[in-house]
C-alpha cells in the first residue's frame, strides 16, 4: 500500500492498485474495493484525483441499487446503470432512463453476471426497432428479441446460449488429447519457460495471437527480472494479450471453468512420481512447475499439456493429483510452498 491523497474531508489512508481496480483503506472506513467501470469513473471523470477529488474516500463497497450497482463515498456516490458509471453528489439522484432501455439494461446486466466471460460493456443498449435491443460487450453481443436474451461470444470459445442460466452450455475446448495436439507447446530447451509455454497453449485454444512461446513470453511483464515465472507475471501476460483471468484453489471451480470454456494454467511440482505417469521422455526434475489444462474428455478425464513432455495426455483426477503432492517444497533461496491435492492452484483464462 502507498499513501492516498488526503480527501476534502481531511481523511487520510492508504491505497493499492490491482489489475481491475484498487483498494482504499482508512482508519475510519476500513478497506473498500473499487473495480472496473466504477473505478474508472473515480479516477478519470467526475473525480479525476480519486480520494483527493470531491468524492473523497470510499465508505461502502459496491452493492445492488436502483437496478444497477452503487459505491458510496464521503462526498457522494458512483452509480452504474447497466450502461455507464457516473458520479453524483450527496442528495443528487441519477437521471431516469427511458423505460424500455432501462428494463433491457437490467436483463443484460443479469446475463452478464451469469456469463462473466463476456467482459465489460462497450456500448449502451441499442434499440433496433420492432422490440429488438442489442448491446455489445468485450467478448460477446447480447440481443433481446422481446422474449429472451441471446448471448453470442465474439472472441475465444463460441456459443449461442439463450435464456441465460447459471450453467452455460458446453464450449469448443478440445475433447481428447489428439485434438489438443495442435495447441501443444513444448518448453524451449534449457529454459525455465514452463509458465509462458503453458499460457501459450491456453491462448492457442482460445485463438489468441501470438500463441507461440516466445511471443507470449514477450507480453509477460518481467516483474522480478528472473527467468522463473510466477502467477503475477502470467496474469500480466493474459491482460496484455486482451484476455481475462481468475485465480482459484478448489476442484469445484477447476471443473466449472473448464465447462465454461476456460482453459487453465496450473501450478504444481514436477516430481518423479508425476513423470512416471508419462510414457518415457519426461525429466521429472523435482521443481515447481506450470502445466496447461486444455479441456476434458466426454468421460471426465483432464487434457493435460505439460511443456516438459512431447504431447497432450489424458488423466483422471487421481492422476492429476500427483502434480500437487501432499508436501511442503522449500525453495533454494528461502521460502516454501505447501502443496495440497485437495487445493489445486490454477488460473483460468477467458
Amino acid at each position: 500500500y502507498f499513501n492516498a491523497t488526503t480527501s476534502p474531508a481531511g481523511t487520510t489512508g492508504k491505497v493499492k492498485d490491482y489489475q481491475l481496480g484498487t483498494i482504499h483503506w482508512s482508519q475510519k472506513y476500513g478497506a473498500v474495493a473499487l473495480w472496473r467501470d466504477l473505478q474508472r469513473e473515480y479516477e478519470q471523470y467526475s473525480s479525476p484525483n480519486g480520494s483527493g477529488g470531491w468524492l473523497g474516500f470510499p465508505t461502502k463497497r459496491e452493492y445492488d441499487w436502483n437496478g444497477g450497482r452503487r459505491t458510496d463515498f464521503e462526498g457522494g456516490y458512483i452509480y452504474w446503470d447497466g450502461q455507464r458509471a457516473k458520479a453524483y453528489r450527496l442528495g443528487e439522484l441519477p437521471q431516469t432512463q427511458s423505460s424500455p432501455q432501462q428494463e433491457i439494461a437490467k436483463k443484460f446486466l443479469y446475463a452478464a453476471s451469469l456469463y462473466p466471460q463476456v467482459g465489460a460493456a462497450l456500448t449502451g443498449v441499442q434499440d433496433q426497432g420492432g422490440g429488438v435491443f442489442r448491446q455489445e460487450f468485450e467478448r460477446a453481443i447480447m440481443i433481446w428479441n422481446g422474449q429472451q436474451v441471446t448471448v453470442t461470444q465474439t472472441k475465444g470459445s463460441t456459443s449461442s446460449p439463450t435464456t441465460p442460466s447459471p450453467d452455460p452450455k458446453a464450449t469448443g475446448l478440445p475433447k481428447n488429447a489428439a485434438s489438443a495436439s495442435i495447441h501443444f507447446r513444448k518448453q524451449p530447451p534449457n529454459s525455465a519457460d514452463c509458465g509462458p509455454s503453458s499460457l501459450a497453449m491456453t491462448l492457442s485454444v482460445l485463438g489468441v495471437t501470438p500463441s507461440d512461446v516466445s511471443g507470449v513470453r514477450a507480453k509477460m511483464p518481467e516483474l522480478n527480472n528472473s527467468p522463473w515465472t510466477n502467477f503475477e507475471e502470467i496474469r500480466g501476460g493474459i491482460t496484455n494479450l486482451g484476455k481475462s483471468s481468475t485465480e482459484f484453489r478448489n476442484w469445484g471451480d477447476f471443473d466449472s471453468h473448464l465447462s465454461k470454456g476456460h482453459p487453465l494454467v496450473m501450478f504444481g511440482l514436477s516430481s518423479q512420481t508425476w513423470a512416471a505417469q508419462f510414457p518415457g521422455g519426461h525429466p521429472g526434475s523435482y521443481v515447481p512447475h506450470f502445466i496447461a489444462i486444455l479441456g476434458k474428455t466426454n468421460d471426465g478425464k483432464y487434457i493435460v499439456g505439460d511443456p516438459l513432455y512431447s504431447k497432450p495426455v489424458e488423466m483422471d483426477r487421481n492422476q492429476l493429483k500427483a502434480f500437487i503432492p501432499n508436501l511442503t517444497y522449500s525453495y533454494p533461496n528461502g521460502g516454501s510452498y505447501k502443496f495440497n491435492p485437495d487445493l489445486p492452484d490454477a488460473i483460468a483464462v477467458f
